[in-house]
């Protein structure tokens, strides 16, 4: 059985563009990689508060496997406030709009969506995580689940993100990366 797998992309304080490249390069699938580059576009050109930026036309053939997540400063977890058709397929016809981190998962895949909200949020670096659901009530799924750091114009922290089947044999290649950027839990 696969791990579950985290990689994070460069901080925000500490990105250049070989960095988000070698990130990149280890994305698996055409679609993450397009939603990145849309994502670098926006955030290169204009800073992290691109909330606004996004237009749902460019990126139309994507939405049904985007979400959006919002921080919550009271509970210091992500909250989904936007989720494509297709992750409510994933997440057994429930779109979690509203639901914290803690009130979606439990186990090992909670550690590491918070994991991923730390890199997202505090850090504002991209990340790629590869997990089963454990959601409450659905079966076992296999998922690829890239996270993209951005903000409002008040520097609120947003994550638009995107999730997309995982096959078996779907690998995160760790040779682009030192062994401490790629984490197993």
């Amino acid at each position: 059985m696969p791990s579950l797998k985290y990689l994070s992309g460069p901080a925000a304080d500490v990105a250049d563009a070989d960095a988000y490249r070698s990130f990149r390069n280890c994305l698996p699938g055409n679609d993450l990689i397009r939603l990145f580059d849309y994502w670098l576009g926006l955030v290169q050109a204009n800073g992290f508060a691109v909330k606004h930026r996004v237009d749902p036309v460019e990126i139309a053939y994507l939405l049904p496997a985007i979400y959006l997540e919002e921080w919550d400063r009271l509970t210091q977890q992500s909250r989904i406030r936007l989720a494509g058709e297709s992750l409510k397929e994933y997440w057994g016809g429930n779109s979690y709009v509203g639901a914290t981190v803690d009130e979606q998962t439990q186990g090992a895949v909670n550690a590491l969506w918070k994991q991923c909200d730390k890199a997202n949020f505090l850090d504002r670096a991209p990340t790629l995580c590869r997990y089963h659901l454990e959601h409450r009530d659905l079966g076992f799924r296999w998922i690829w689940d890239l996270s993209l750091p951005i903000a409002d114009a008040r520097d609120n922290g947003y994550v638009l993100g995107m999730v997309t089947p995982c096959g078996m044999e779907d690998g995160m290649d760790a040779t682009h990366f030192s062994e401490g950027d790629v984490d197993e839990l």
